[in-house]
């Protein structure tokens, strides 16, 4: 009798490595698919790790050459170990380098980066703006780096909530892969590609960026601001590695100084987006 083949792997980059997860099991290798990302990634070829999941009796393990293997409970314990492998390899690419919480997209060459606290639309302005034309690169995190900014590869994480605000994008994020939080709610991990927006991502400058405050309801409207005040937004959307306390801020009065600088209080979001088009426009 044949044996069933396997279900597909599930890629996920990262700027230097290429990490393939698989498992025998048909359950455990769909809620693996929630860690997929796999980006246009400009750089040298990656190097490639395997990573297997398989029973161990009531637990599962988790299998890497060169690790140590570690026994999880379940499928969602098993994501979280597997995040935190990911990311640390992430930080591995770019030792040293302070983690930005922030979105970045790219049009017509310029850079912007739409930087805001957890609530405030970031994630669902910057799926509408990549709907425009924008090359999408983050939703959620940059490496700010000596010659600029580098997207953390990601998926697009989307909340049930935000649903109803993305129109006809909505029904395709909900057949991508999804976990439930603590509250009963899904969140999606979504292939930006599925929704037909460019994905890649490129080590570059900053030519503006934006600070979010939610004004949900409301209008939206954009002004400058003074470069201390972009630094002090900063400063609370950031995350220093081991080792980093002089060159990190460093780097962010950086960010902050050779770039247009925007407060943008985040209401009706097509009024948003129009504003956002004339930044670009207006970027030398």
């Amino acid at each position: 009798m044949t044996a069933a083949p396997e279900p597909p792997e599930v890629i996920v980059r990262t700027w230097l490595h290429r990490v393939r997860i698989s498992s025998p099991d048909p359950v455990m290798q769909a809620a693996l698919a929630y860690l997929a990302c796999e980006p246009d990634v400009e750089g040298p070829e990656p190097s490639e790790i395997q990573i297997r999941v398989v029973p161990a009796g009531r637990h599962w393990r988790i299998v890497e050459p060169g690790q140590p293997d570690t026994e999880t409970l379940g499928a969602e314990d098993t994501l979280a170990f597997l995040h935190g492998r990911l990311f640390d390899l992430s930080l591995t690419d770019r030792p040293g380098a302070p983690i930005l919480h922030a979105a970045s997209l790219v049009k017509n060459g310029r850079r912007i980066l739409l930087v805001g606290q957890k609530g405030t639309g970031k994630t669902t302005l910057t799926l509408q703006l990549a709907t425009r034309g924008f090359t999408l690169e983050s939703d959620e995190n940059l490496f700010v780096t000596g010659s600029g900014v580098a997207a953390r590869p990601r998926g697009c994480r989307i909340k049930e909530a935000s649903l109803p605000l993305l129109g006809d994008l909505a029904p395709v994020i909900e057949r991508a892969p999804h976990i439930v939080d603590y509250r009963g709610a899904r969140i999606f991990n979504v292939d930006p590609r599925s929704l037909g927006i460019r994905w890649s991502v490129a080590e570059g400058p900053a030519h503006a960026v934006i600070l979010l405050r939610a004004n949900h309801g409301g209008l939206s409207s954009l002004r400058d601001i003074p470069a201390m005040a972009m630094v002090r937004g900063l400063m609370g959307e950031i995350g220093l590695q081991v080792g980093d306390r002089t060159s990190g801020p460093a780097r962010l009065a950086r960010l902050a100084s050779t770039t247009s600088r925007f407060d943008l209080s985040l209401g009706n979001i097509e009024g948003a987006m129009r504003l956002l088009e004339d930044v670009v426009a207006s970027l030398p």
